[in-house]
Order: structure tokens, then C-alpha cells, then sequence
């Protein structure tokens, strides 16, 4: 079974979650990290055409999001870390 997760995962506790989830399905389970290397300029600008929820402060949101990123480390289960 192949299964694509689409999240954002910036911080090692969110990617520890379904990495946790994911090994309590299947202990032998390979794991590939695909990360998309978009600017934090490039998410502000693609935000600001969504025009669902304008109350909130997206470039605020965005710039806490970028500030409390941890990098993916070799001690982490996957068996691929890819950068695209």
C-alpha cells in the first residue's frame, strides 16, 4: 500500500505524529520525506489569492510558521530525504 501524506510538517514533532501513526500500522513501513523548497515570499504571495479567511494575518502566520521550522536529521525514520 502506497500512501502520500500532504502536510506541511515543518517541525519534527508534527512529522514524529504520523511517522508514530504510520509504524503502528505497518512496523516495516519504508518512510520518504519529499521537501518543497517554496520561499517564504512565495507562500505570503500565493496566500494572498485565497480569498478564504482574510480575518486572519497569513504573512504573520507564515513568518511563525518559517521561524519554527526544524530541519529534517538523518535520526529521523526515513529511508529517503528528498529536496526538490
Amino acid at each position: 500500500m502506497d500512501v502520500i501524506l500532504d502536510e506541511t510538517n515543518l517541525t519534527r514533532k508534527g512529522r514524529n505524529k504520523w511517522i508514530t501513526i504510520a509504524k503502528e500500522v505497518n512496523p516495516d513501513i519504508e518512510i520518504i520525506f519529499i521537501e518543497i523548497s517554496t520561499s517564504i515570499e512565495e507562500c505570503k504571495a500565493r496566500r494572498k489569492t485565497d480569498t478564504k479567511d482574510t480575518d486572519t494575518d497569513w504573512d504573520a502566520v507564515i513568518t511563525s510558521m518559517a521561524a519554527n521550522k526544524n530541519e529534517v536529521t538523518e535520526d529521523e525514520d526515513f529511508v529517503s530525504h528528498i529536496k526538490v
